[in-house]
Order: C-alpha cells, then sequence, then structure tokens
C-alpha cells in the first residue's frame, strides 16, 4: 500500500485529526495558591467527569498500595513476558518533579496504578498506603532479569522519570510513539487520538486538561486519579498491538512494504532510545562566568547600535517631524515618532518608504530578507548604513535574548547542567531535533555563543562530523560513475564537479593553489557546484538556485544543465524518485524508513459539480436504477478545462479560468498544483535528509556499545545534525578521538563511496584544539 491508514474511513477521523497532538499528558498546571474552597470545587467537577466516562472501567482497573498485590501483579507480569508501563508527574520536569503514581498493565492482569506521592487536597498532607520507590525499584528491576519486554508512549519522558525519581534505568522494547511516526510522520501521535483512531473503545480522546484543568495530579484524589491513569497503559498495549500487526518480519498481506519499516524500529530507532538517554541525563556544562562576559559584551553592542543610529538619524529629525505633523489628522497617527524606536518594524516601514522614499513597488516589509535586498542594492549611502545598523542591532539583540541570557536560566539546579531534550523523530524525515533548549539551533558561524558549553574537569569534549554527508549519499543512491570515482580517488567533489560541468582543468576549481593561496576564480567555480549540489538535494529549482548565486535565470539554467550532461544519472535519479512518489505517494531512504508524500497521489485538477448536480441535470429523467445525490463531472469537460488550464500563464489567469468554470458550467476547480510541485520538492530531500538521519543514529549505536569507548569512560553529548561531540577523559582524548571517528565511518560501510569524518578535541565547543605537547 502507499500510505499506512488502516482504519482511515472511520467517521471520526477528521474529528480526531483536528484534536490537540501531546505527546505526553501530563500536568503543567499547578494547585499552589488555589484555595481550598476553591480546590474542592475543581475536584468535584472533575469527579462528575471522570464518572461520565470511566466509570464503567471500575472494575477493569484496580489500585495497588501494598507490597504483597505487587508481588502478585509482578509475579503474572513474568509470566507474560511484558508489561506497558506510563508514569504521571505533577509536571514536565523529569529532574525535579515528584512522581505522582505509576501505571502498568500485561494480559493477564488488570490495568493497574500504583499511587506514589498523592497529597490531600484538604490537609496537604501525603496519602497513606502508597508505595515508595525503594520498593518500587526492586520489583521493576525485575523485569530486565526476567527479560520482559517493556512498552511505553513516548518513553523518553518516562525513562527519565524512573531514571531520575525511581532510581532505576528501564530498557524499553517497544516506543509506540516512535512506532506510530514510522508507520505514518504526518499524523498527530498523541496516545489517546491514536488509541481511539486504531483500537478505540468509544470513550473518545480526553485529555488531563480537559478533566483535572487547574489542578495537579500530586493533588487528585487516588480514587479518581486511577480511573483515568490505569488506562493509559492499557491503552499503551493494545496500540502496540494493533502496530505489531503491522510492523513484523511477515506484515499482512497489502503491506508487506512495512518489513523494512520494522527494521528501522529494531535495528536503528529502539536501540537509539538508552542512548538519548544516557546523553538526556548526562547533561552538558554551561560556563557561567563566560555567559555574563559575553552577556556585558553584547548589551554593550546593542548599545553601540543604538549610538549609531541615533547620529545616523539625527541630520534627517526636521524631515521626521514634518512628516509625522503633516500626516497627523483627527482620525490617524503616523506610526513614526521621535526619538525612533527602531525595534519597531512600523516605525522603521515609515522611516524608510516615507520619509527617506526608498522604492516600495515590491512592498514595504522590514523582514531581514527584504532589508538586506534593499541595503545591497541601494546608492543611498545614509540608507544603507541605516539599514546596516538595524540588521546588526537585530542579530545581536537575537543572540543575546536567546542564547546568552536564556541558556544559563536552563542549568538545572540539582546537576549544575543542561539537561536539553533529544527529539528522536524531530522532523518528518526521521532526523533528530533538540530542545529546551535546541543545542541544535545555536548558530555554527558565531562561535562565541557555543563556547558557553564546556567538558567537566578533566575531561575534554570530541566533535566529530561527517565530511560531505549527504552528497556522499546522493553519489550512492544515484549510482552516478562520476561523482562516485570522485569520492573513491580522494578528489574534492566540488571541484571535480566544476572541472567537468564548466570544462576546466580540476586546479582551476580548487580553492586553494598549490602553495595555500587561495584561488578566488577557483574558488568561485567550486561554491557554484556546490551550491547546485546542495540545491538538487534541497528540492530547489534554477529560480532559487538563481537567488543563492545572485545569478540571472539564466546562468543558473545553463549551470544546471551543464551539470545533468555530466551527470545525468543523478537526473535519472531525481526522475525515478518522483515518478515512485507519483505511484505509491512515498520514497524510503537508504535503510527503509518511509517519507509519506501523499500530495504526490493528488490530480493535477479536482473537479465537481457546485451542489453536486451538473447544469444538464434531468429532474424528470430515468430513475429506475435510483436517484444519485451527485454527479460525476464528464470526462469532456475535465478536458476542457484542464487544457485552458494547463495553457494559463500566471495564478491570476488560472484563477479567472476557475471562475468562468463555475459561471458556464457550474465546475467547481480545485487546483492541486502547488501541493504538487512542493510534494516534487521534497521527495529527494526527504532520501538524503533521511538517510543521512539513519546513518547518524548507526553511527550512535556504534559508537554507544564500542567496548573501546566504554572502557575510557566515553560518553555522547550531543548531537547537531551530521555532527556528534563526545566526552572522555582527556588522557584518552587521542584513542577516542580516532575511535570515533572509525565508528562513524563504519555506519555507511554499505556504500558504494567511503565516508568521511573530521574530529577536533577541544575542552570548549568550537574552542581551540588542545596542545597535547603542553600536557
Amino acid at each position: 500500500m502507499a500510505l499506512f491508514t488502516p482504519r482511515s474511513s472511520r467517521e471520526n477521523d477528521k474529528k480526531i485529526l483536528q484534536k490537540a497532538n501531546a505527546t505526553k499528558s501530563v500536568f503543567i498546571s499547578s494547585s499552589k495558591g488555589v484555595k481550598k474552597g476553591r480546590l474542592s470545587e475543581l475536584i468535584a467537577s472533575a469527579e462528575v467527569e471522570v464518572n461520565r466516562y470511566f466509570s464503567k472501567f471500575k472494575d477493569d482497573f484496580i489500585i495497588i498500595r501494598d507490597e504483597e498485590t505487587l508481588k502478585n501483579y509482578f509475579d503474572n507480569v513474568i509470566k507474560d513476558g511484558i508489561i506497558a508501563i506510563d508514569t504521571e508527574t505533577n509536571g514536565l520536569d523529569t529532574f525535579n518533579g515528584i512522581l505522582a503514581g505509576i501505571c502498568i498493565y500485561s494480559p493477564s492482569n488488570k490495568a493497574a496504578y500504583i499511587p506514589v506521592h498523592h497529597v490531600s487536597y484538604i490537609t496537604g498532607q501525603e496519602v497513606d498506603k502508597q508505595l515508595k520507590e525503594p520498593l518500587l525499584k526492586t520489583y521493576f528491576e525485575l523485569l530486565e532479569k526476567n527479560n520482559v519486554k517493556v512498552i511505553m508512549h513516548n518513553a523518553s519522558f518516562d525513562l527519565k522519570v524512573f531514571a531520575n525519581m525511581v532510581g532505576i534505568r528501564l530498557n524499553c522494547y517497544w516506543d509506540t510513539l516512535i512506532a506510530a511516526n514510522i508507520l505514518n510522520e504526518n499524523e498527530p501521535h498523541g496516545l489517546k487520538n491514536l488509541h481511539d483512531k486504531y483500537c478505540g473503545d468509544g470513550t473518545g480522546v480526553y485529555s488531563i486538561t480537559n478533566l483535572f484543568e487547574g489542578i495537579v495530579f500530586t493533588h487528585v484524589p487516588i480514587k479518581l486519579g486511577y480511573l483515568y491513569a490505569a488506562r493509559d497503559a492499557k491503552m499503551t498495549y493494545e496500540l502496540y498491538k494493533y502496530q505489531s500487526q503491522f510492523l513484523s518480519e511477515n506484515p499482512p498481506k497489502g503491506h508487506e512494504d512495512l518489513k523494512s519499516c520494522y527494521d528501522v524500529l529494531m535495528n536503528i530507532e529502539m536501540p537509539l532510545v538508552p542512548i538519548i538517554l544516557d546523553a538526556e541525563l548526562r547533561g552538558v556544562k554551561l560556563d557561567l562566568d563566560t555567559a555574563n562576559k559575553l552577556k556585558e559584551e553584547y548589551n554593550e553592542k546593542l548599545n553601540s547600535c543604538n549610538k549609531r543610529f541615533k547620529e545616523l538619524v539625527e541630520p534627517i529629525k526636521d524631515n521626521v517631524l514634518s512628516y509625522i505633523r503633516s500626516n497627523t489628522t483627527t482620525t490617524y497617527k503616523p506610526k513614526l515618532e521621535w526619538p525612533i524606536n527602531f525595534d519597531s518594524p512600523l516605525q522603521v516601514s515609515e522611516l524608510l518608504f516615507k520619509v527617506l522614499m526608498v522604492d516600495s513597488s515590491n512592498g514595504t516589509s522590514t523582514g531581514v530578507k527584504e532589508l538586506t535586498t534593499i541595503m545591497n542594492s541601494t546608492k543611498n549611502t545614509l540608507v544603507h548604513d541605516i539599514i546596516e545598523t538595524i540588521l546588526n542591532y537585530r542579530k545581536v539583540q537575537k543572540l543575546l535574548t536567546t542564547y546568552i541570557e536564556k541558556l544559563p536560566n536552563e542549568v538545572n539546579p540539582k546537576t549544575g547542567k543542561i539537561h536539553c531534550n533529544f527529539n528522536q523523530y524531530g522532523t518528518v524525515t526521521g532526523r533528530m531535533s533538540s530542545s529546551s533548549p535546541n543545542l541544535q539551533n545555536i548558530p555554527s558561524k558565531n562561535k562565541e555563543i557555543r563556547k558557553m558549553f564546556v567538558a567537566d574537569e578533566g575531561y575534554c569534549l570530541i566533535g566529530s562530523d561527517f565530511s560531505q554527508q549527504e552528497p556522499r549519499i546522493l553519489a550512492h543512491m544515484s549510482g552516478d560513475e562520476q561523482l562516485i570515482h570522485a569520492y573513491n580517488t580522494g578528489k574534492d567533489l566540488y571541484a571535480h564537479v566544476g572541472s567537468l560541468a564548466l570544462k576546466v582543468p580540476y586546479e582551476d576549481c580548487l580553492e586553494h593553489f598549490p602553495d595555500g593561496k587561495v584561488n578566488p576564480e577557483g574558488k568561485a567555480r567550486r561554491n557554484k557546484m556546490k551550491a547546485i549540489v546542495l540545491a538538487l538535494m534541497y528540492g530547489k529549482g534554477t529560480k532559487a538556485l538563481a537567488e543563492d548565486l545572485k545569478i540571472s535565470l539564466e546562468e543558473a539554467s545553463s549551470l544546471m544543465k551543464a551539470f545533468f550532461d555530466e551527470f545525468p544519472k543523478v537526473k535519472e535519479f531525481i526522475n525515478k524518485s518522483q515518478e515512485f512518489a507519483r505511484t505509491y505517494g512515498y520514497v524510503k531512504t537508504n535503510w527503509g524508513r518511509k517519507r509519506r508524500l501523499p500530495d504526490m497521489l493528488l490530480d493535477k485538477y479536482e473537479f465537481s459539480y457546485e451542489n453536486g448536480i451538473g447544469k444538464d441535470f434531468d429532474p424528470l429523467g430515468d430513475f429506475s436504477g435510483g436517484i444519485s445525490t451527485s454527479q460525476e463531472v464528464s470526462d469532456a469537460l475535465k478536458n476542457k478545462w484542464s487544457y485552458k488550464l494547463d495553457k494559463a500563464f500566471g495564478f491570476k489567469r488560472k484563477q479567472m479560468l476557475i471562475q468562468q468554470a463555475l459561471q458556464e458550467d457550474g465546475i467547481k476547480i480545485k487546483e492541486n498544483g502547488m501541493k504538487i510541485a512542493d510534494a516534487e520538492r521534497q521527495t529527494v530531500n526527504s532520501i538524503i535528509q533521511g538517510s543521512a538521519g539513519d546513518m547518524t543514529k548507526i553511527a550512535s549505536r556504534i559508537i554507544f556499545n564500542d567496548p573501546r569507548l566504554i572502557e575510557r569512560d566515553c560518553h555522547i553529548l550531543i548531537w547537531v545534525h551530521d555532527e556528534i561531540i563526545v566526552t572522555c577523559p582527556i588522557k584518552y582524548a587521542k584513542e577516542c578521538a580516532e575511535f570515533l571517528s572509525e565508528d562513524m565511518k563504519k555506519s555507511g560501510k554499505d556504500l558504494a563511496v567511503p565516508m568521511k569524518c573530521d574530529t577536533e578535541i577541544t575542552k570548549i565547543w568550537y574552542g581551540e584544539e588542545i596542545d597535547f605537547s603542553k600536557i
């Protein structure tokens, strides 16, 4: 099948897709400051709602409040060999939060809730007969000892809860959130949404915020909370059973193409779960002294920009005041003021386009792209300098507020480190991302920000990144002999491409002369070829390429043609990938991960009659075969309007024809050209970027399990796209750097080209390399 959409014909699917996509239902509100009377009202209201929707489960779920019951339950779990687990906490902070309770379920048991730290909303004291962490640790340790499979939804959260609040690192066999992404990355992946869609029992989708708004879960009475919470574990298990039908060694008939997706789950994604957990728990150290110095420095830069702006606009003060006076009426006042607030886009817009009379034929936006275009094209020195100052100010302000001031607040008071979340399925292509804070988004060109991150005392940071990871994958997947030859012979790829496409010697496309000096012409040629290769992988066309290189559309088209003439298999790969997506609605990475592109299956034009009835409908006709409530538009009319639309040039002309079709023939036409074009652009990028993400994950697994690195206390700290940063004791740095590079290259051992990695050993992220001669 093209897309994974079993049961997608259910009537409530549309409603489900519109519901909130929360990957974890946890309390984020607080009961602090809520008066007892008000809290009692909230609890009473919640009780009504819970009983309305969940009272039917009272005999299906149990509360475990003593060791004997817990022991009997775990005896059955061990016999079953499988358990679904979910946790409830007082918030999203897995390091400093409070564990309210644990939800568990196995096939021969009823779904159960184990209360741990529930508090009476009347007395404020912890409720009696709750099981505490040391005892829970003893029993949950039995899972690994007895090879019990653990099922979770959003395991990243629950595993950190267990590690930090129970004191045990569990192993997760199957994460239904990850499996859901592998089966269909384009739908909401909240547990309740997925369960209601694929395993629903008619209860519907109800989150904690629906039922207990304003109350943290530790304050919810156990007799209410267990009905809601215990069901989560059972839903997780039922969702797993549903998913495992399709993600298996032998998928059901019609879903054979999911076999590779099962391989991705079991060989790439699930082995990565403990690796990410280890990195998140370990955290990375932030140098607060450096952060404070940068804060002072960047505030001074802001002051300098402010001062410079005032100096620039002072000579035109009279012009500004005159504009304000002449445009002020009883009903309107200009946005521009004096002194000018250049933090205000509206004031900047009026300054440039009303006072300084900058050409506004292309719009009056003051976005970075628009201002940069004006700055680079204007001959007015004052306009240039004002815009340059504004852009510098915005850049400095963003770095200051987004990173320099914010990152120190992310340091965990308990550990003294930053513990970000690494999102395993951070993008629809399967590539990782990070959040809270986003370490992958820290500007690489501004090395000052990254220098706030440092190694622990006696340790170092080793950064290793794949050299040209995505172009190497392109060479392998296209099978282009010339690209493969370049890598197998150790040539500079972009210089090699430039030499062939531009018909000049290889040496004339290199960035440097043999003596090490910069070769300006060679560098320019190499940059052009690099831009073309990247444009192809990112799905860019000739227009985008022209903009990137600041060249004419004709020159960009000529360069693209020259490239394809020399590398025809790349063009063939692009065409075949798009044709496959048009046929099946998806593409696959080198390792078998699917990226579904349903828009590729759309018709270019969709036709229907207004109100479902055509103009030639005969109400007195022969209806012996029954009356149809809608009519299909005839092929003749479809061909007529498709032909006209295909011949039309420009958006406005097509919209006129669509209106004309409605007036003349009563036909509604939906044009899907833009959606299809966007999907086409994503096709190759999904394959290449997705394969790169797979490779980085495979490399992580190899590194994590390398006994040489384990023995030398080497651990992964950070992932930044194609770069993996580890930490180890300085005395083992050289060895670990070598092993790290070896392991990363092993992840591409089946490719037609060799992988290359560049390593760097520092004490500070992006700092100077360690001089081992002085150690």
